[in-house]
């Protein structure tokens, strides 16, 4: 299990070489887009109007104008990430962005198959139980409480046969 952890930890530091590198020549982030206040004549517009007057086909021409004009920056703030996250895919596809990830996601796999391995293996000593410990500490949070079952069962199983000898 070492000797998984040491070839994911040595994948998730190459993608986070890659990751950082890539991060470098990425274009600036654009803004994000927020809906901007509606001017005072649009709501003055608006608070003399029914609900039922709201709909499009019946909305004045300043308030029609108003929400056309939103869309339309809404539209062209879209386009403007759209064209980023373009580049930033194509960044991190000329660095091998995807290959490094599924290294590091193979790497992971294979550490946490031999520690399933390992908690299914039962010990039959206080050291088989610590190797099942240090399996759980390695595999984090997700994979504790399967850690802790196997644990379990082994001291039931250490403390029966010790009843009976």
């Amino acid at each position: 299990m070492e000797e998984a952890e040491a070839r994911m930890e040595a994948a998730s530091d190459a993608n986070c070489r890659a990751g950082s590198m890539c991060e470098k020549l990425y274009p600036p982030r654009p803004p994000e887009w927020k809906r901007p206040s509606t001017p005072d004549h649009v709501l003055d517009i608006l608070a003399d109007m029914s609900f039922n007057d709201r709909k499009a086909e019946q909305q004045p021409e300043p308030v029609r104008a108003w929400y056309k004009a939103c869309a339309e920056q809404k539209s062209e703030s879209e386009a403007l990430w759209k064209a980023y996250k373009t580049k930033v895919e194509e960044i991190d596809c000329e660095a091998g962005m995807d290959g490094l990830e599924d290294a590091y996601n193979d790497s992971v796999d294979a550490m946490w198959q031999i520690g399933h391995r390992i908690f299914a293996t039962p010990a039959h000593t206080l050291d088989g139980i610590i190797i099942k410990i240090r399996a759980g500490d390695r595999m984090g949070a997700p994979d504790a409480n399967e850690a802790f079952l196997s644990i379990a069962a082994d001291v039931r199983r250490l403390a029966a046969a010790e009843a009976t000898s």
